[in-house]
């Protein structure tokens, strides 16, 4: 059975906007939509809203509410099992584990890397100034488990250096780590 809202104006207000922002986000969300990229993008959004609709002035404490509890319920829906694989390499993935976990030793970060995944399709060329291949990286994204018993995922950019007979280096340098977001603890 339906049943009218208390507050009628109220309630289309919050469906179109939380509409609005499902449809933004749809179209211009980053690889992984959480974090300040996530929070900075939801703003902007609450910002080109409120100054379309004038109406919005009285119910900012609403928006801003909704702003800060959908980051965390989206975060939250995250799951690493989601991810699609780029490519696959079980020995690439598992110096990943190492090299991210050594990493966190050495700048004291409280997570334990215990996944990963490779999302790039292949590797991408790195030339140095001259145009010669110097690296070829890749991206990858890793799970982890922190001390308070939360879980994440990082996304991490890996290289291999190129040696002087043409190949490609066996080990795997850090390069650079994304944001974390929290995800369902698997």
């Amino acid at each position: 059975m339906y049943q009218k809202p208390a507050f009628p104006k109220l309630y289309l207000l919050t469906r179109s906007f939380s509409l609005h922002l499902q449809s933004f986000f749809q179209r211009r969300a980053p690889r992984f939509s959480s974090g300040p990229r996530m929070r900075a993008n939801m703003l902007l959004t609450i910002f080109y809203l409120w100054s379309k609709h004038a109406q919005m002035n009285k119910y900012i404490v609403l928006i801003i509410a909704i702003f800060f509890s959908a980051s965390a319920y989206a975060q939250n829906q995250t799951r690493f099992s989601d991810i699609k694989p780029g490519m696959q390499d079980t020995e690439l993935e598992w110096q990943a584990i190492k090299e991210a976990n050594k990493r966190g030793l050495t700048f004291c970060w409280k997570e334990d890397f215990t996944k990963a995944v490779i999302i790039s399709p292949k590797w991408e060329l790195e030339m140095d100034s001259e145009g010669f291949v110097k690296w070829r990286k890749i991206h990858m994204v890793l799970y982890a488990v922190q001390w308070n018993g939360r879980c994440a995922i990082t996304d991490f950019t890996f290289k291999q250096k190129l040696l002087p007979d043409e190949t490609f280096s066996d080990k795997l340098y850090y390069q650079s780590v994304g944001d974390m977001v929290y995800v369902e603890c698997e």
